[in-house]
């Protein structure tokens, strides 16, 4: 008989760092469910593929994947340097770092030159813009804002989940 092999896969780890970060990371874990990926917020699990925090601890070791951070609370230079994409409104990446973004991916409103951006909102629809790919979301509820459609946007963009599945999820909420 032979034993059965488990593979324990290590999963990837996405911090919010911002004032509102409770109702953001709920959110972020609803769409990668909703991507069909096993995703927990605020604890280790077994199996899964995300886990959604805005706790700053991190276990050492860990696939440390997606930071987005907006300079509500404060995080050490190393904090943010050991996640391989980085995530913040190009506001505060301008006004904390200038010229020099150290690899940081930033959404905005009202600045084109972020990296998501939104245009032609018109109450709870608008466009998306990110890397040259332009999606419509028509909210069907008056829950979210654009700041939050862009923020989740950004985080989940740079986490590698497509932008048209995030502008679905929020084009049926």
């Amino acid at each position: 008989m032979v034993d059965e092999v488990k593979t324990i896969r290590s999963p990837k780890w996405i911090l919010l760092s911002c004032k509102n970060a409770e109702k953001i990371s709920c959110l972020i874990v609803d769409i990668l469910n909703d991507c069909s990926y096993r995703t927990c917020r605020n604890s280790v699990s077994e199996n899964v593929d995300f886990i959604v925090t805005d706790n700053a601890e991190i276990p050492k070791g860990v696939s440390a994947e997606t930071i987005f951070f907006d300079g509500s609370v404060t995080l050490s230079e190393n904090m943010i340097e050991m996640f391989t994409h980085k995530v913040s409104s190009y506001e505060y990446v301008c006004r904390r770092y200038g010229d020099e973004y150290r690899n940081i991916k930033t959404y905005s409103e009202n600045h084109y030159s972020a990296d998501v951006t939104c245009r032609n909102v018109d109450g709870r629809e608008f466009d998306i813009i990110h890397g040259g790919i332009l999606g419509r979301v028509r909210m069907k509820k008056n829950v979210y804002t654009v700041q939050d459609v862009l923020l989740c946007t950004a985080v989940l963009t740079a986490t590698g989940i497509p932008l048209a599945s995030v502008i679905e999820y929020f084009s049926r909420e």
